[in-house]
């Protein structure tokens, strides 16, 4: 796992969509790699409780994080 920000993003995240319940740490514990293996399970991902491309790529989809951006004619 991972610690500090980027440990607490992801649990903040995650709990935007339902996954984490616990309070946040920033530590990538057993609440967090549990939260991400529901997260996984739900949308059919590989279900290993690791935050891996996969997972991100959909996290950040799923909270429009990076939104696809649009062709406009001029």
């Amino acid at each position: 796992g991972f610690r500090g920000r980027e440990a607490l993003w992801l649990q903040k995240n995650l709990r935007l969509l339902g996954f984490f319940k616990g309070p946040e740490a920033p530590l990538y514990g057993a609440q967090t790699e549990n939260a991400v293996l529901q997260f996984q399970r739900q949308n059919s991902l590989k279900d290993d409780g690791k935050f891996h491309t996969e997972s991100r790529i959909l996290l950040y989809n799923l909270l429009n994080i990076y939104p696809t951006p649009k062709l406009v004619e001029p």
